[in-house]
């Protein structure tokens, strides 16, 4: 069975996209909010954000590149693919 998992690509540049976009939001409504509207508020920001500048991406790693047990490293891995295709 095939893992299937969601990845963001945080790179040194999503990484400036992202803050230049929080630094350029205007904060100021933050100060007339209870305590848990400004966590909110802040945590949807910082969402909706991170789902602009680094989207997230499904990652698909097939069956065969799966380590399937804790003994197995990623040389046996390489070997036994190698060995599938020969044969």
């Amino acid at each position: 069975m095939p893992l299937n998992f969601k990845h963001r690509n945080l790179t040194n540049n999503a990484y400036e996209l992202l803050r230049r976009m929080l630094k350029t939001r205007d904060w100021s409504n933050l100060q007339s909010m209870s305590v848990e509207d400004r966590f909110l508020d802040i945590n949807t920001t910082i969402q909706e954000s991170l789902d602009i500048v680094p989207p997230e991406k499904e990652v698909c790693i097939p069956t065969k590149f799966v380590i399937r047990e804790d003994w197995m490293t990623k040389r046996l891995l390489k070997s036994c693919i190698k060995k599938s295709k020969l044969y």
